[in-house]
């Protein structure tokens, strides 16, 4: 696949991700569902969540809610294919999406994002060498990469409370140095402050 085709997967994962959050806007202008950001920010603490991730890969995460339906997030973690990650998303949040567990507690999302990938290691052998195949397929010589993810998840934000859990997985697709296909799956705690 070439570059160009790679940049036009993206684009397209991207526009489709614009378009659905401009069809949930329009909904929720039509209900008045709730304003002020993160839902059940009134009961209990603010639009910024600072957190771990659990699973592969595991380590750090924050949120930032831009309003009542959009976020931003990234995360800094470790796999334990050993890689370093680095991601940021831009996230579409679905609130009274779901019937069940009280107005606004349970809220769905999709997002689009970047993440860079760095190998800890250079050794392409032995163990190690599903490193060399599952990310950088025939460059041994790379030790970086960069793709494309689209995070859906569900977060549980329970009312009078700060804290926010949250279940996601994340298909992607490398594009630097070669194309590749990944899937990650977290779960991950949020306090909000």
């Amino acid at each position: 696949m070439t570059l160009i085709q790679k940049g036009k997967w993206f684009a397209l994962i991207l526009l489709a991700g614009i378009a659905a959050s401009q069809v949930h806007v329009a909904q929720a202008d039509e209900q008045s569902v709730y304003s002020g950001g993160r839902p059940n920010a009134s009961a209990g603490g603010g639009s910024l969540g600072l957190g771990i991730l659990l699973g592969e890969p595991i380590g750090l995460t924050a949120e930032r809610w831009l309003g009542d339906v959009y976020s931003v997030d990234g995360m800094a973690s470790y796999s334990w294919s050993k890689f370093i990650e680095v991601a940021a998303d831009f996230k579409v949040h679905f609130p009274n999406a779901v019937p069940w567990g009280g107005k606004n507690e349970f809220v769905p999302y999709v997002g689009v994002g970047l993440i860079g990938f760095s190998s800890t290691t250079t050794d392409f052998t032995g163990s190690n060498s599903n490193l060399a195949t599952s990310l950088y397929r025939n460059d041994t010589t790379s030790t970086l990469a960069l793709g494309a993810r689209v995070p859906v998840g569900l977060e549980w934000l329970p009312k009078q409370s700060a804290i926010g859990v949250f279940a996601e997985v994340d298909p992607g697709y490398g594009f630097i140095p070669t194309g590749f296909g990944f899937f990650q799956a977290d779960l991950g705690i949020r306090l909000y402050i």
